[in-house]
């Protein structure tokens, strides 16, 4: 948010304007703008000003950064998997550094083992992991949500994110959610490598969110 002024002062010059009406209409005038400008000050990044004729207020309440992956909701439609096989689906609207929490993501069939993480590439070579959980107990079907260590997602130019998940068996169920997501997969990477190359491309990514 841009810097804003200090507080205005339009109190009449002495010996100039003296009468009362011109008086209070300074002094309306100048409590008018010196509310404005506190209202201004009170915002974040993260908020938006709304009005209702009448007052003006900054919302959420509390400023928070936008959600990473835009989906349209779950679908059951369950993607091919193997076992110790990983997919990665690309993640939207990177263009401000962004710091994610949790990753949810949607299963039909929960077995085993899985690991969620993050990868990024600048080549479409090679897939650089950031971070990953490691591997742990497949939570349940529908949607679950795993809580991560913090992560912030910064914008890089020509540079491309991606969430994955892997498993350690061909009886669980990942779903889409009806978005075309050209993501990539790669056979014998679980738990998720350090580095991924020689993948499958143009296969569609499974549903997975990033949450603040």
């Amino acid at each position: 948010m841009p810097t804003l002024p200090g507080a205005v002062s339009m109190s009449p010059i002495s010996g100039q304007i003296t009468a009362a009406p011109h008086n209070s209409n300074y002094a309306a005038l100048q409590n008018a703008i010196n509310n404005l400008l506190t209202i201004l000050a009170g915002g974040s990044s993260g908020q938006v000003l709304f009005g209702n004729g009448t007052t003006l207020t900054w919302a959420p309440a509390t400023a928070t950064a936008p959600t990473v992956i835009r989906t349209v909701g779950w679908a059951t439609t369950a993607l091919a998997w193997a076992a110790n096989l990983a997919m990665l689906a690309p993640i939207e609207g990177i263009v401000t550094p962004t710091t994610i929490t949790r990753i949810a993501f949607n299963l039909g069939v929960s077995s085993g083992n899985i690991d969620v993480g993050i990868y990024y590439t600048d080549d479409e070579v090679t897939w650089t992991r950031y971070f990953s959980t490691g591997s742990f107990a497949s939570p349940g079907t529908g949607m679950q949500t795993k809580s991560i260590a913090a992560q912030t997602i910064t914008p890089v130019t020509g540079r491309r994110w991606y969430f994955a998940i892997a498993a350690d068996n061909g009886t669980i169920t990942v779903n889409a959610d009806g978005v075309m997501r050209l993501g990539v997969q790669k056979a014998a990477s679980f738990v998720l490598p350090a580095s991924i190359t020689a993948v499958t491309a143009g296969v569609q990514g499974p549903a997975i969110v990033g949450l603040v």
